[in-house]
């Protein structure tokens, strides 16, 4: 029974602090309520999915923190900031991984990226992936991304920023992965990385997706992340 709760705890506090790094960067993003709630409440479901290893009164505090006093973006970026730092008191009362658990996650990672190799590369190799975005809405990279994607981000601790602000940039530390596009302008995007095949449909005002200069909207691409060490997403709309 002990080492069950044990063990619960790490998973807790593996879960939760994928979701603090998300927020560290986030909290300026939240424009509406209606965007809060709808963060707050996928938090408050992780929360209360490990509700049996937390501390009751820090699960409530976070809860309240959660209610917005004021619904102004100055006011809901408080609320955030409120948030994130009572989650990280709540994962540093959280046994960290390790042992055994830190093996068996290493194993994970090699199945995903195909081979022992890789994933010792990953370690002395990632590379920095800067997205762009040119005159789009702001771009989602948490809440948007398909479900097989969001996996294999999980599992090789890829921490992926909410979003990109319109005219902002996000750099993302990535394994070095190859990736196979097919993007067709104003429809579905299928793409494959890590093994994972996964689709969705670009919005139909985006009218250029370019990775280091080379346009890859309206075609077949593909192409390495670990040719080099830094790397360009520049994705524009009208």
């Amino acid at each position: 029974m002990f080492s069950r709760k044990k063990k619960r705890k790490k998973q807790a506090r593996k879960s939760l602090v994928l979701f603090l790094k998300r927020m560290q960067k986030g909290c300026g993003m939240f424009t509406t309520a209606d965007q809060w709630y709808a963060h707050a409440k996928k938090l408050m479901d992780k929360i209360n999915h490990f509700s049996d290893v937390l501390p009751e009164d820090m699960v409530a505090d976070i809860e309240r923190a959660t209610e917005l006093k004021d619904t102004s973006a100055a006011g809901i970026q408080q609320s955030c900031e409120m948030v994130r730092g009572k989650l990280g008191k709540m994962v540093k009362k959280l046994p960290a991984g390790g042992g055994v658990g830190g093996f068996v996650t290493s194993a994970v990672v090699t199945t995903v990226v195909g081979t022992g190799a890789a994933a010792v590369l990953y370690k002395v190799t990632s590379v920095d992936v800067t997205v762009t975005n040119n005159g789009c809405d702001t771009i989602p990279l948490t809440d948007g991304v398909p479900p097989q994607i969001h996996d294999v981000a999980t599992l090789l601790d890829v921490n992926l920023p909410l979003g990109v602000l319109p005219g902002g940039s996000e750099t993302i530390t990535m394994p070095p992965v190859k990736f196979d596009f097919d993007i067709a302008p104003g429809s579905e995007v299928m793409m494959q990385v890590a093994g994972q095949s996964a689709s969705f449909t670009i919005p139909p005002d985006v009218v250029s997706v370019t990775h280091d200069e080379k346009e890859l909207l309206g075609t077949h691409s593909k192409f390495n992340l670990g040719d080099k060490k830094n790397h360009e997403i520049v994705i524009t709309c009208n």
